[in-house]
């Protein structure tokens, strides 16, 4: 991402540049373009994984937070928790009304947070609603198990804030940065019942990202593509799929980018991904 531009804390896997997929046709035209029509496109996808029968597990959302910034998410709900999917909306679902009543309260109060100040103040509510919520409706623990990838950008600067809780991906202009957590991912639920300031003073999955041009977040689930025959085809790495799925670009049709991307791997690799997955993607 060039130098001092991109500042990192926290156990990393940065992957490399790669190119083999750079003379394929990939679109980075907005899925939705609605809120900064004339400055940025927005892309997003979630699929249901051929392991999962009944719901995707994952979530997102995307949302005008102020009159210059926007949220955008990524969550992934526990498999062995119990209604998995259910933490992932509602975490989603709740981002949303915490993005939309922030708005407001921005513009009525002509206040201008900091993005990083946004970020925090959103997970601080967040988590207040979620221990509400999780008295309310008497949940146990592992109903509230879900993964999740945060951010706020200001579209003027442009500057980003993100946090992980969790396992997921980041992509910065091209260099993506992967949270491993070897399948056992830090879920938002288990914390809940801890001081807020407390647990953000040690979150060290935080990103910075400075004068960038693409932003993009996944689930995990991109990192899941296995043979789905035992046919012959091409061989491609996960770095190759990973960076061709969050940085790829072309003036394509937008509706069905991701279905292309995906089908051409299909077609050209043998590939497909046996996890739900979920991007979302800003380009300025």
């Amino acid at each position: 991402m060039g130098q001092n531009k991109t500042t990192k804390t926290g156990k990393l896997f940065v992957r490399r540049p790669l190119t083999l997929f750079d003379s394929f046709s990939c679109n980075y035209l907005a899925l939705k373009s609605v809120l900064f029509p004339t400055m940025s496109t927005l892309l997003s996808y979630s699929q249901i994984g051929p392991l999962h029968t009944n719901h995707n597990e994952d979530a997102y959302v995307i949302e005008d937070i102020t009159d210059q910034h926007i949220l955008m998410a990524v969550m992934d709900g526990c498999s062995a928790g119990t209604d998995s999917h259910f933490a992932s909306t509602l975490i989603a679902k709740s981002l949303r009304k915490i993005a939309r009543q922030t708005n407001q309260r921005t513009f009525a109060e002509r206040r201008r947070p900091t993005t990083l100040e946004l970020l925090r103040e959103t997970l601080q509510i967040l988590f207040s609603d979620l221990r509400r919520l999780n008295a309310e409706l008497s949940l146990d623990y592992d109903e509230l198990l879900s993964t999740l990838v945060l951010a706020i950008i200001d579209t003027v600067g442009p500057h980003a804030e993100v946090v992980t809780v969790g396992d997921g991906l980041v992509c910065c202009d091209g260099e993506i940065i992967e949270y491993d957590h070897d399948n056992k991912p830090d879920y938002i639920g288990y914390h809940l019942k801890e001081d807020f300031d407390d647990w953000w003073n040690v979150q060290n999955q935080r990103i910075s990202c400075s004068s960038f041009l693409d932003l993009a977040l996944s689930t995990d689930g991109i990192l899941s593509f296995r043979p789905f025959s035992h046919d012959s085809y091409r061989p491609v790495t996960q770095d190759e799929i990973t960076k061709f799925l969050l940085s790829a670009r072309d003036e394509g049709e937008p509706d069905t980018m991701y279905r292309r991307q995906l089908l051409d791997i299909r077609h050209r690799f043998g590939l497909e991904p046996v996890d739900d997955l979920t991007i979302v993607r800003l380009v300025l």
